[in-house]
């Protein structure tokens, strides 16, 4: 059934990590997401501040066009 969209906007990918991860969905035309969900602790991982990842506003927009063509 294929994606239609991937993390690209997480706490711990570097500035460089995000912008790769931009082009190739914008290349291969799947939607950006993000976010700071929290799936426990992990060995050296340091946490980033809560608000600290910011995900465009138009994404979301882009996501709920996306979800119209599921009803």
């Amino acid at each position: 059934m294929g994606i239609d969209g991937w993390e690209c906007w997480r706490g711990d990918y570097t500035p460089e990590q995000t912008d790769y991860l931009l082009h190739w969905a914008q290349r291969l035309n799947i939607l950006p997401s993000g976010g700071s969900d929290y799936h426990g602790p992990r060995p050296g991982h340091t946490l980033r501040p809560f608000g600290a990842i910011t995900v465009p506003d138009d994404i979301l927009e882009a996501m709920r066009e996306k979800a119209k063509t599921y009803r």
